[in-house]
């Protein structure tokens, strides 16, 4: 049986050769598995790189676990990445217990759920183009799905979630998704318990997580030139997949790294936001302000209060700048930061 470390030695290995050669961050993100794995098979997806980072990840169900790896990468990793979403309740402290253990590097959240979500929305905007009147069938009624069939309806496509265990609560949730959806939104989310015959489909998801929901049969009554997902991995049977194959489907397997990307983008330049650019000093008789901090009017804004390099405007004291055409009474102010900053 091969131990923890000795895993997350040779991932640790790769990682940290593939940072030095491409001069990149490096980051280890902590998932929550989305399904049930033996005690000591702990799963280490392979090695990712962005455009910002390396990306190492392993996916856990215990807590020690995720402590045992921490103590070893800490220090060595520049992001440790906590999936923080509470969806397993044995896990609802993760993110405190994995603070505690680390004390070198830097310590962030994200959701991994998001991140599939996000990949998912990009995947299929890039194969439709336009999403405007498209029509979206989504099997099984989730999470994962309710949120991706919010994203796509606000794009304009007409959505249909399908899942025959549909009931009242069912109804309430589609009830919801459409109350919240844009004033003008010309498409609508709709339940239904079987596929409609009168719907012409251009993208298929299946979002089940290894309990395939999509077979033989219901890929006989997809149209040829449709593209089916599977967005949950697993759901759609193995006679399925060789039935779509051999039969020139457009079937497609979800790869998340670009949503994950994305996620991890996100929270770092947020964490260089509040930690490296937002603020407030005094400067003689008025403010200078920066990253989002908010100026009381006539506060000059700069592009970084730790480090300014450029003047982005004056403060109008509610959360907007000074129109040009309105700056003439605080060129004086402007000219002092200037000329005593740059």
């Amino acid at each position: 049986m091969t131990s923890i470390k000795e895993n997350l030695e040779e991932v640790l290995n790769e990682l940290l050769t593939l940072a030095e050669i491409s001069k990149k961050k490096t980051i280890f993100t902590i998932s929550i598995s989305p399904r049930k794995r033996d005690d000591d098979d702990l799963f280490f997806p392979f090695i990712r790189e962005s455009s910002l980072a390396v990306i190492g990840n392993v996916e856990i169900e215990k807590i020690e676990d995720a402590i045992e790896i921490v103590k070893v990468i800490d220090g060595i990793i520049d992001y440790i990445f906590i999936d923080d979403e509470k969806k397993n309740t044995k896990l609802h402290s993760l993110t405190s217990e994995i603070k505690k253990n680390a004390k070198d590097s830097v310590i962030l959240t994200y959701k991994d759920n998001d991140a599939w979500i996000e990949a998912t929305d990009a995947l299929i905007n890039l194969f439709l183009e336009d999403n405007l009147k498209k029509n979206v069938l989504i099997y099984r009624i989730n999470n994962l799905s309710s949120k991706l069939a919010l994203k796509l309806c606000e794009r304009g496509s007409n959505v249909y979630l399908i899942d025959s265990n549909g009931n009242g609560k069912t109804n309430s949730i589609i009830d919801a998704l459409n109350y919240i959806l844009p004033k003008d939104c010309p498409s609508k989310i709709k339940f239904c318990k079987s596929i409609p015959e009168e719907v012409n489909f251009d993208v298929i998801v299946g979002f089940s997580i290894d309990i395939p929901i999509i077979d033989v049969e219901d890929i006989k009554n997809f149209p040829p030139n449709a593209i089916i997902l599977d967005a949950g991995i697993g759901s759609i049977s193995e006679e399925g997949i060789k039935y779509a194959l051999e039969n020139n489907f457009n079937i497609v397997r979800l790869d998340m790294r670009a949503g994950l990307s994305g996620n991890i983008i996100n929270v770092i330049e947020s964490y260089d936001l509040k930690n490296k650019v937002y603020g407030r000093k005094k400067f003689r008789n008025f403010n200078i302000v920066a990253g989002g901090f908010f100026g009381l009017k006539g506060d000059v804004v700069v592009d970084s209060i730790s480090d300014p390099k450029k003047v982005i405007g004056v403060a109008d004291g509610k959360g907007h700048l000074i129109a040009s055409k309105q700056l003439d009474d605080y060129k004086d102010r402007i000219k002092e930061v200037e000329d005593e900053l740059f």
